[in-house]
C-alpha cells in the first residue's frame, strides 16, 4: 500500500472544479492505498487536520489568507457600514494578491509555496510520502513537490495538470 498526497487549492468542504476531479481519482486510488490531502484553507473556522470519507485532509493558511479570512468573518458576523468596511478590507487583499500577479517579474507566491513544503515535511514525518502528485491549481504545488523531490529522492512526483480557469 503507498502512501500517496495529493496537492491542490481547495478540498473539502468548499470544493471546486478541480477538488471535484481530484475527489473522483481519489475514491479509486483509495482502494490500494494510504492518501492525504495538502490543501489550503478556505475560511477561519476550518480545521489544519480532518478525515474526510477515508482521506487525510490537511490544510496550510498563509499569513495573507488568515487576515482576509479574519476580515470575512468580521464581516459576516456585522452590519452596516461595519460590515462593508471589512469587507472592503478582505476584498483589498484579493486585489494586492492579482495586482501582486500582474505587476511582478516573479507571480510565484512563496508564501504558499513554504507552506506546502513545510506541510509536506510534516506529512513525511508521520507516515512516509511514496508519490506526490501535486494538481497545478496552484502552480505553487508543483513547484513545492519539486523541491521535497529535490531533498528525498525516493518520491515519486507526478504533476497533474489542470485547467488553470476551470472554476470560473
Amino acid at each position: 500500500m503507498a502512501h500517496i498526497v495529493f496537492i491542490l487549492d481547495n478540498y473539502f468542504p468548499n470544493f471546486q472544479a478541480v477538488g471535484i476531479c481530484v475527489k473522483n481519482i481519489i475514491n479509486e486510488l483509495k482502494k490500494e492505498n494510504e492518501i492525504t490531502v495538502i490543501c489550503q484553507k478556505t475560511g477561519i473556522n476550518e480545521v489544519n487536520k480532518e478525515k474526510f470519507q477515508g482521506t487525510q485532509i490537511v490544510r496550510i493558511q498563509t499569513k495573507l489568507n488568515s487576515f482576509k479570512y479574519y476580515f470575512i468573518a468580521k464581516s459576516n458576523k456585522n452590519s452596516g457600514i461595519t460590515k462593508k468596511l471589512y469587507k472592503l478590507i478582505a476584498d483589498s487583499i484579493r486585489v494586492y494578491r492579482y495586482l501582486n500577479a500582474l505587476l511582478s517579474k516573479v507571480i510565484l507566491q512563496s508564501d504558499v509555496v513554504d507552506a506546502y513544503l513545510s506541510t509536506l515535511a510534516k506529512v513525511h514525518k508521520e507516515e512516509k510520502i511514496d508519490m506526490i502528485i501535486p494538481c497545478a491549481s496552484p502552480f505553487e504545488s508543483c513547484v513545492a513537490g519539486a523541491r521535497f523531490k529535490l531533498i528525498y529522492k525516493e518520491v515519486k512526483l507526478i504533476p497533474y495538470m489542470f485547467d488553470n480557469y476551470a472554476s470560473n
